[in-house]
């Protein structure tokens, strides 16, 4: 007794449509979840980033616009506090930029320095005091941490010598 077999008819799905489905779910239940958690996870993170470039921003703006004596225009100064981290309130008409953190955003700043920052021109951060003399910061590091509303924190540190990035 021989078996026949038909050739032509196929039963079930081949590896690769399989893996196809597989990769389809995936990304759908990605897109879903991310729709589901919100984003409010990651508002702190996204803002570190953000205050992150703008800081940058403004730091080579200052560095490139001071005059031969070091002063500077006070527009191009950052401004650090509870509900704001952006250029001082002046640079919106003198020079473009966003202030990134509001208290509409939903992320709160804290840290060891609050105030208007400004930059010599090597890049190290600095304030003036009541006196108008260069009072310099972040001697042994400064960090600034972005708060979002389900309490996860991002921090973003400055050095004595200016250099901006992201830190834990």
């Amino acid at each position: 007794m021989a078996c026949h077999y038909r050739a032509g008819r196929q039963r079930g799905f081949t590896l690769i449509e399989l893996i196809l489905v597989i990769i389809l779910l995936g990304v759908l239940s990605m897109t879903a979840a991310s729709r589901l958690i919100g984003r409010s996870s990651f508002d702190a993170y996204l803002a570190r980033d953000q205050a992150v470039s703008l800081a940058r921003q403004i730091q080579l703006r200052a560095m490139s616009n001071q005059t031969p004596q070091g002063t500077l225009d006070p527009c191009l100064s950052l401004r650090v506090q509870s509900n704001h981290f952006g250029p001082a309130t002046c640079a919106a008409t003198t020079y473009s930029g966003r202030a990134l953190i509001t208290s509409a955003d939903g992320v709160t700043i804290g840290g060891t320095i609050q105030g208007d920052i400004q930059f010599d021109l090597l890049g190290r951060p600095y304030q003036l005091d009541s006196h108008g003399s260069k009072t310099l910061l972040c001697v042994t590091g400064c960090q600034i941490t972005f708060i979002s509303r389900n309490t996860q924190s991002a921090s973003l540190c400055i050095n004595r010598e200016g250099y901006i990035h992201a830190c834990s």
